[in-house]
């Protein structure tokens, strides 16, 4: 039980002002003068709030900076209490602490607290014995980097795997499952997955393979798994299905972005009972069979769908002996977008024609828009090609979803695979969010142990994200203002043992009641 420090309020200089539930504020003026048009003014800063029941002063920080020698028992530390504990409850609200403590036992404890380290202050784990030594928390444990990376290293490969087993229950049965790969840059030749390959932030580094399950409904990441950096992503995807398979996710939903979308995958999902939800490719021979016909064969008013003027029409196909839905859409505001990004394109190339023409060394691509002809021996002609830009034109605002789910509508196809894009955000909370779009370790384990306690850490931002951008009052905040507000949720430890926590602001208890934490938690 945390006690309260009571003090006598100053006999001068202060003033009151009401907060909510009947809380008075008790200010201090630190200085009086007059402003630049002559008129009185002053500075105050808050001292505390009034204790009604003994007309007393509840001091915070500020009155122990003004007023130094009133008291022999100086506060002795001040830590914070506010964000750890959120993070706590909220892993607590969604069984995350409950399912690490089934597989991990007395180290949950450990793996909670470094997790919302990395969730908060990113990948850089020199900074981790700083940030426990100013959090006050018994489940907060200070740890030197070498203890950390002894640590990650250490994490047993099985519990991970009872771990997801647990975890993926988390999955509603009806839930399509995103799937997508990102790719983590490292300068470490000891790394076991680090390889040079396709690097998604273009740049010029080996690296490792990150693809990862998040559920649409749940908008929880649900499992991922490291692969070799030089494999290609849709060669890796029955293997990633076979791995969700060995700890539990049958008959998965998957939505996928159209890299993934091959004959032999989504061959490889039919006979699994899998269900695929898909962009197809432009370059496909199908998508042009259907796109040559709906541009013949006009979509209809009855075609139009009731989201923002997009006409869709669903053909049933066989694809590569799998039967399979195609839903062809037409979407307005793109083709228009996209008309005028056309024709900017045309304006550029022409301009670079005319500096070119002379030279008789144009580029293919220049030649896209245009009829090019020689006039001369060393000087050529050109007109625009409008017959070819009505072709392209013509082709502008559709796009098509395939589906081995025959009964999804293309409303709700459309739909589902919009949602696809909670991955992306996820990938983005984690390489710039908490800083791991560089791997700051040299060995497989700890590498391996490190990115599972970062998962941990993606679980959390996402929850906090999820709550804080539902909420009208918080929705504008941004992830390092709520953990900085969080964090200065404070506790001052006086050297005779007691406590005393610093009154809240406007601003923390808004953030609090977003996350549904009760605020007298820290009363």
């Amino acid at each position: 039980m945390k006690s309260r420090q009571l003090v006598d309020l100053p006999t001068k200089r202060i003033t009151y002002k009401n907060g909510p539930n009947g809380t008075k504020y008790v200010y201090y003026t630190v200085r009086s003068y007059r402003n630049a048009q002559g008129k009185p003014t002053s500075d105050e800063k808050s001292i505390g709030k009034l204790d009604e029941a003994t007309g007393q002063l509840i001091p915070n920080k500020n009155y122990f900076d003004l007023f130094p020698s009133e008291r022999k028992d100086h506060p002795e530390t001040v830590r914070s209490v506010g964000y750890f504990e959120v993070f706590s409850r909220l892993a607590e609200s969604i069984g995350l602490t409950q399912t690490l403590t089934h597989n991990f036992g007395r180290d949950s404890e450990k793996l909670l607290a470094i997790a919302a380290f990395m969730m908060g202050h990113g990948n850089v784990m020199m900074d981790y014995p700083d940030w426990a030594d100013s959090t006050s928390h018994p489940k907060v444990q200070a740890m030197t980097s070498q203890k950390l990376s002894e640590f990650f290293a250490d994490l047993d490969n099985a519990k991970q795997l009872g771990f997801f087993r647990q975890w993926l229950t988390k999955a509603q049965e009806q839930e399509y499952i995103a799937y997508d790969v990102t790719s983590i840059s490292s300068y470490s030749e000891e790394i076991a997955w680090v390889e040079r390959g396709y690097n998604r932030d273009k740049e010029n580094l080996a690296q490792i393979n990150l693809g990862m399950f998040f559920g649409e409904t749940t908008k929880l990441p649900l499992y991922y798994s490291m692969y070799s950096g030089s494999i290609v992503d849709k060669t890796y995807l029955p293997f990633m299905m076979a791995l969700a398979e060995t700890i539990g996710m049958n008959h998965v939903r998957f939505v996928m972005d159209q890299g993934f979308m091959t004959r032999d995958n989504l061959t490889l999902m039919s006979h699994r009972q899998h269900t695929a939800l898909s962009l197809i490719p432009k370059n496909l021979k199908m998508y042009k069979e259907l796109l040559a016909d709906v541009i013949q064969h006009p979509f209809s008013s009855r075609e139009r769908l009731n989201t923002q003027g997009i006409y869709a029409r669903s053909i049933e196909r066989e694809f590569d002996g799998v039967p399979v839905m195609v839903h062809l859409y037409f979407d307005q505001q793109k083709a228009l977008l996209s008309e005028n990004a056309l024709f900017d394109e045309v304006g550029r190339h022409e301009k670079q024609l005319k500096v070119l023409a002379k030279q008789k060394k144009l580029k293919p691509s220049l030649k896209k828009y245009f009829e090019v002809e020689e006039t001369g021996e060393k000087e050529l002609s050109y007109r625009i090609d409008y017959d070819k830009i009505d072709e392209l034109k013509a082709q502008l605002g559709y796009f098509a979803l395939i589906s081995t789910d025959k009964a999804l509508s293309a409303e709700q196809a459309l739909s589902t695979y919009r949602q696809k894009d909670v991955i992306e955000k996820s990938f983005d909370q984690l390489k710039n969010g908490m800083d791991y779009h560089r791997m700051r370790t040299h060995y497989t384990k700890t590498t391996e142990g490190k990115l599972f306690v970062a998962f941990l850490g993606l679980i959390m931002r996402t929850v906090f994200m999820q709550a804080i951008k539902e909420n009208e009052a918080t929705e504008r905040l941004t992830m390092k203002k709520v953990i900085r507000e969080l964090e200065k949720i404070q506790q001052l430890q006086l050297k005779d043992g007691t406590t005393h926590m610093l009154p809240l602001t406007s601003t923390q208890k808004t953030i609090l009641n977003a996350l549904t934490i009760d605020a007298t938690v820290f009363n």
